[in-house]
Formats: C-alpha cells, sequence, structure tokens
C-alpha cells in the first residue's frame, strides 16, 4: 500500500479527515463471510468486543508468496514488516 511510514500516516490521516474506511486488503472486506462478522458485531450478537482479530491461512499465507521473492524492491517486501501486521 505505502512504503514508507510517513506515506502510511499520510494516508491514514487523509481517510480519517474524509471520514472513510482505509483497508490494506479492500477485497477481504466485502467477503460474505466477512460483511456476516460485521453484521453479527453491528447486532449485539457477539457481546461487547473490546478487541478483534480475525486471519486466514491457505497454505503459507502471506509470507511465502510468490509475488515477493522478486528482486525489486516493490515485490520483495516482508510481510512482518507490511500493513498487513502493523500500523
Amino acid at each position: 500500500m505505502t512504503t514508507t511510514v510517513d506515506e502510511a500516516d499520510d494516508l491514514i490521516e487523509r481517510a480519517q479527515r474524509k471520514g472513510v474506511k482505509l483497508v490494506s486488503c479492500p477485497g477481504q472486506m466485502l467477503r460474505p463471510v466477512f460483511q456476516r462478522c460485521r453484521e453479527l458485531i453491528q447486532e449485539g450478537a457477539l457481546g461487547h468486543l473490546t478487541w478483534a482479530v480475525t486471519g486466514a491461512a491457505f497454505g503459507t499465507y502471506h509470507e511465502r508468496e510468490r509475488v515477493r521473492t522478486g528482486d525489486d524492491p516493490l515485490s520483495n517486501i516482508n510481510p512482518a514488516r507490511t500493513g498487513a501486521y502493523r500500523r
């Protein structure tokens, strides 16, 4: 999504000013299972939540994706240091 912390902070600030959501994997938020999770939370079906983390692993998840093995700095990214795992 960005290559520096300053760029990421700028995106976060812009999203907050515009009142929109900023997600690192926008396709995921549209999946029916996650839409249903949102509904359950909004309906209060899960009680009062203070923190929620979800995840899914398909094989090796993001750590060993082929796209992350290239020589250029935009494809060879350590997922542990990117938006999927930290702010």
